[in-house]
């Protein structure tokens, strides 16, 4: 199966915001699911080690994990995230497939990001074999 990415702000001023970010991209995740490619979602992998250990090793793990995706959906609000920055940054050079959600006020699913959504994964699922491998 293809593994997308789902890049967006984790960090938050509170342990709520940081949940609320850990949600939205849970969300996310879910709707990649729902339309036939396994989401990657860092923020549920480690949003128990908050703090744990300094931003560098978490901002170096997701990127290791990012190289091993077949495509990205960056959620919105990822303008705002030094992380998601990154990863889109690394994406545009380095994986062709990319679903990347402008800045909104709404950052929940819409039926349009949806919809967009499930047309991202049935493109790159015709186009590419899992892991671009």
């Amino acid at each position: 199966m293809h593994l997308v990415y789902v890049a967006g702000p984790f960090r938050g001023a509170t342990p709520f915001d940081v949940a609320q970010n850990v949600r939205r991209a849970e969300f996310f995740g879910l709707l990649v699911a729902k339309a036939g490619a396994v989401p990657v979602i860092p923020h549920t992998l480690f949003a128990n080690f908050d703090k744990s250990l300094p931003d560098a090793f978490w901002l170096d793990a997701t990127m290791d994990i990012l190289k091993r995706c077949d495509g990205i959906v960056a959620i919105p609000g990822w303008q705002r995230s030094v992380g998601a920055k990154a990863e889109v940054a690394w994406a545009e050079a380095n994986l062709s497939y990319k679903c990347l959600f402008g800045e909104t006020r709404d950052a929940w699913p819409t039926p349009e990001s949806t919809a967009a959504l499930v047309d991202f994964v049935a493109f790159m699922k015709a186009q590419v074999t899992p892991h671009g491998r």
